[in-house]
């Protein structure tokens, strides 16, 4: 069976026995918490950022063990954009293995758009 199939079969299982009140494995409750994390930071960044932005970098939220991460692709480079804590975001640039803090952004910050912006840039050599 192909491997695009039998995951559309499994959410479906999945969504059956929710809809039957029948509890979900320690697996999928993981699961539920991480696609809500996902979600969460992509619903975030695309109201903070805006469609153009978020397109233009060619944003994709993934799981990792540390939570959500945003992976940001300059074409030149490759940014991560996690949640630092309930008030700030930490970008960071990716350096072969390694990945170097570059700035931290209070998710309140009126301009987060634009120190996000400035900060890939700068970091770019694009300054």
């Amino acid at each position: 069976m192909k491997p695009e199939l039998e995951e559309l079969i499994r959410v479906a299982r999945k969504e059956l026995r929710k809809s039957s009140g029948l509890p979900l494995t320690a697996e999928e409750e993981a699961e539920e918490e991480h696609k809500a994390a996902i979600h969460g930071l992509e619903k975030f960044l695309r109201r903070r950022l805006g469609v153009a932005a978020v397109f233009r970098l060619c944003m994709e939220v993934t799981w990792t063990p540390g939570g959500a991460v945003a992976s940001l692709d300059t074409g030149d480079n490759i940014f991560k954009l996690r949640r630092a804590d309930d008030e700030s975001y930490l970008l960071c640039i990716v350096e072969g293995e390694a990945q170097r803090q570059v700035v931290r952004i209070e998710a309140s910050d009126s301009q987060f758009e634009n120190r996000l912006l400035v900060a890939i840039a700068d970091a770019s050599g694009r300054g």
